[in-house]
């Protein structure tokens, strides 16, 4: 069950105001005192993490040249893509907790409250975008450790503020679409001391805060398991902007050359192929000569969702129904440790985004659409254009970062007195 944080508000509102119209003009006013007795409790009700990573997207820069005139360099990815977020969906929660009343006052009494719970929430809407080389046949391939590029084939050996290469036609094809993570099932376990007021009133609020621990179970969606699985295999190099020149693109690829042992090198096979097995005509024999290829082993993408520390601050109202039945309304918001972390090749950010703000054209830092990571081998499984599937190279943007599961959670539910 996904709700909205809309919804979860005004659900918990209703509760709560029906509790008080109940309870103020219902039957004659007793409650009961907690001390020295245990109470059990059932709470029903949703859990809204509330946090989200937002889509960097829609960015753009503005360039100033020397002569005081402005323009516009907008980040290549769609800019209605910048409106979706990824997030960990709110999601219905049980509780069952046990208390016990430490000590009595004048107008109110100290509770030990323990408790276990469960709500489950999926991790949706990463952000993945992609210019595939093979979807842009006039792409000019990487064919040496370093070279500048536009950002567009078209731009090529041009000035990317020249009036040739501001009117050349564009043919990179940026495609974007959101994935789906996988599942939680979180399981928090926590202990509070809580100040309960006027106990002998049949409508008695409370407070109080404590410790807990999220014991977390991650289940990876199917989607993101074959997106892990086809990146996993593929080389990767890094772009960046070149000072001075607004526009310009280096490629930082790896060394290339022939490697004598294979085994030496860390990471898949991808990143290293054959290109040429010679035969001795003397002896027979067959040599393989091994080069490595253009980037390196890119790094397996991946979701971490650990278990984590938290802290909690609760509060709620009941409402004594009869001797030893009371209902409640609780509302708490918890602050977790540890965060889940989402990664392509190790990192949050896989591919740097068009800055936002003004720049000076010889201090601008970023290339002509941003600085996309290039998957020189391998990239994402596709359709190409002879109908026949195929690992796809090209520039890649992955919107990965920190979602937290702590949050809003509210229930409502029923106390037995023993």
């Amino acid at each position: 069950m996904e709700m909205g944080r809309g919804q979860l508000v005004s659900r918990a509102l209703r509760v709560f105001t029906i509790m008080l119209i109940v309870g103020t003009f219902g039957m004659a006013a007793w409650g009961e005192e907690a001390k020295n007795r245990w109470r059990f409790e059932l709470h029903v009700g949703a859990a809204d993490p509330g946090d989200s990573i937002e889509s960097d997207a829609a960015t753009a820069a503005t360039i100033r040249n020397a002569d005081g005139s402005v323009f516009t360099i907008a980040d290549p990815r769609p800019d209605a893509f910048g409106l979706e977020e990824a997030r960990l969906t709110s999601g219905f929660r049980i509780d069952l907790r046990a208390s016990y009343g430490l000590a009595s006052f004048r107008h109110s009494e100290l509770i030990l409250d323990v408790g276990i719970g469960h709500f489950k929430g999926t991790i949706k809407g990463i952000e993945v975008a992609h210019s595939f080389d093979r979807s842009d046949p006039d792409y000019l391939r990487p064919g040496q450790q370093t070279f500048l590029r536009y950002g567009d084939p078209a731009f090529f050996g041009l000035d990317p503020f020249a009036t040739d290469a501001i009117n050349a036609p564009l043919v990179e094809d940026w495609q974007a679409f959101h994935l789906e993570g996988g599942d939680l099932e979180i399981y928090p376990v926590s202990i509070n001391l809580m100040a309960r007021f006027h106990p002998t009133k049949r409508l008695n609020p409370y407070i109080g805060g404590g410790l807990g621990y999220y014991f977390v179970e991650y289940k990876e969606s199917d989607a993101w398991r074959a997106f892990a699985d086809q990146m996993d295999q593929s080389c990767v190099a890094y772009t960046s902007g070149i000072p001075g020149s607004p526009g310009a693109r280096q490629v930082d690829l790896a060394v290339t050359g022939e490697v004598t042992d294979p085994s030496l090198l860390e990471g898949d096979s991808a990143c290293i192929f054959v290109t040429r097995v010679e035969r001795d005509p003397d002896t027979n024999e067959i040599t393989e000569r091994f080069y490595k290829s253009f980037g390196f082993d890119l790094q397996r993408p991946r979701i971490d969702a650990p278990d984590s520390l938290f802290l909690e601050l609760r509060g709620g109202i009941e409402w004594q129904w009869k001797p030893k039945i009371a209902f409640f309304a609780d509302f708490r918001f918890t602050w977790a440790a540890e965060e889940i972390t989402i990664t392509v090749d190790g990192r949050e950010k896989f591919g740097e985004t068009m800055p936002a703000g003004l720049f000076e054209r010889q201090g601008f830092p970023t290339a002509y659409g941003g600085n996309p990571a290039y998957i020189t081998h391998g990239g994402l499984v596709a359709q190409s254009a002879l109908g026949t599937i195929m690992p796809q190279p090209g520039e890649y943007f992955v919107n990965g970062g920190r979602l937290d599961y702590g949050g809003w959670n509210f229930s409502f539910g029923i106390r037995f007195t023993l």
